[in-house]
C-alpha cells in the first residue's frame, strides 16, 4: 500500500514539474529582450557635459531698450 502511494505521488510530483516547465517556457517566449548593457557612447558624454556646461553659465544680461522718442 505505501509503495503504492508512493509511485502516484512520484508520477503526481513530475506530471505536475512537466506541466509547470511547460507553462514556463510559454511566458519566456513573451518576454521582452534582455537589456544590453553597454559603455555610454563618447558622443554621448559630450552632449552631456555640453548641457551641463550650459546650465552653469548664466544668461548674457540684454541691454533694456530705450523707450522711442516721440
Amino acid at each position: 500500500m505505501v509503495n503504492l502511494v508512493e509511485k502516484m505521488r512520484a508520477s503526481i510530483v513530475g506530471t505536475v514539474g512537466q506541466m509547470m516547465h511547460t507553462k514556463l517556457a510559454r511566458i519566456e517566449k513573451r518576454l521582452l529582450p534582455e537589456k544590453s548593457y553597454h559603455p555610454p557612447l563618447a558622443a554621448d558624454k559630450r552632449k552631456e557635459a555640453a548641457q551641463k556646461t550650459a546650465k552653469e553659465k548664466p544668461a548674457p544680461k540684454q541691454k533694456a531698450l530705450a523707450p522711442p522718442e516721440s
